[in-house]
């Protein structure tokens, strides 16, 4: 937990973190670790979470595997799920409260995700970019 809250930036889009937080357990040989970050500007805010799957990158690592791919409209906003870049994908918006969330799996065992209130769904975006997936990457392997 303390690796993945050292990937954690202290600001993203003009964004300042105003919160540090880390969890880690396990029970029957299945553990997780997480860190979390909470981002604010302007009367918006997001969190930001690394998580380590563990045991659970398994199932993670299938769902990529059948290249499963998802889209739903509304008149608000929109859903859509899938690869891209080679990473599986998530991606949530409405557009009328301005609030979403995206995530990326990275090397198959960590997720990423942004979610919350900003501008844009970019914004979002840019915070999940933000995480090292390079470094992610290699602590998968």
């Amino acid at each position: 937990a303390e690796t993945l809250k050292g990937l954690l930036p202290g600001a993203v889009a003009g964004f300042q973190r105003t919160g540090l937080e880390t969890n880690s357990g396990g029970a029957g040989g299945m553990s997780m670790a997480v860190a979390t970050g909470d981002y604010q500007k302007d009367g918006a805010s997001f969190r930001l979470a690394v998580t380590d799957l563990g045991a659970m990158a398994g199932m993670a690592a299938l769902a990529s595997a059948v290249n499963a791919q998802s889209t739903k409209e509304t008149q608000t906003g929109y859903e859509k799920s899938g690869t891209v870049d080679g990473r599986l994908t998530t991606e949530e918006w409405d557009r009328e409260a301005k609030s979403g969330r995206y995530s990326i799996l990275v090397g198959e065992r960590f997720s990423v995700e942004a979610n919350g209130n900003a501008d844009s769904i970019d914004v979002l975006k840019q915070a999940v970019a933000s995480v090292d997936a390079g470094r992610l990457e290699g602590l998968a392997r």
